[in-house]
């Protein structure tokens, strides 16, 4: 992680998560196909409540996250049209013992997150396609608590335009590379990123 306004840069494992998806329903032609998904978010990188804010950089946020939501797609052939809405409730921080503005830091309320999507993708062929979609989160006012008082925090709203370009590799493998941008202040400036399907022997179904 980067800090290029005050040149500081730090060099460890990131928050990890977990997700579970459920499809209650089976897929029908003509008719959209839901997933149900959970959410578990472990503060597995350095916090930004246990270091020196003037002098380290964190690597994740310091507390659990639980959430869950409903992905929607339809096909319009050769188009696919998805979204999804999603909730997450950000567990907030105890005992927590950092110096901050000359004031002692005991508790951190993180705020919890409404966060929705929609897009859509188009197969140019059989081994091409592209998508767009948009993503947005809403993350509610934060309360920081210290020994001698409390005060909110301001809302975050994040907002990413992302486009995807699909090619297939093989009959079974598809190969995404993604750029997005922020559109908003709390959003990252550019995204860019490289996915591929992982076949671990031994799991899959034969």
């Amino acid at each position: 992680k980067y800090d290029t306004e005050r040149d500081l840069n730090a060099y460890s494992l990131g928050d990890l998560s977990a997700s579970l998806r459920w499809q209650p329903w089976a897929s029908v032609r003509g008719k959209p196909v839901t997933t149900l998904y959970a959410t578990l978010g472990l503060p597995t990188g350095t916090s930004p409540y246990d270091i020196n804010s003037d002098k380290d950089l964190s690597t994740g946020s310091g507390y659990y996250s639980i959430g869950g939501g409903a992905n929607l797609s339809y096909v319009i052939d050769p188009v696919v049209l998805f979204g999804s809405l999603g909730y997450t409730y950000n567990v907030p921080v105890t005992d927590i013992n950092q110096a901050r503005g000359g004031r002692k830091l005991e508790k951190v309320d993180p705020g919890s997150t409404l966060s929705f999507s929609m897009g859509f993708a188009y197969a140019l062929s059989y081994d091409v396609s592209l998508s767009t979609s948009y993503q947005m989160a809403q993350t509610f006012k934060p309360t920081y608590t210290f020994a001698d008082t409390s005060f909110e925090g301001t809302e975050q709203t994040s907002s990413i335009m992302n486009f995807s370009l699909g090619l297939r590799t093989s009959p079974d493998y598809i190969v995404n590379i993604n750029a997005g941008f922020g559109m908003t202040e709390d959003s990252p400036d550019v995204l860019l990123g490289v996915s591929m399907p992982l076949d671990i022997k031994g799991l899959k179904a034969q």
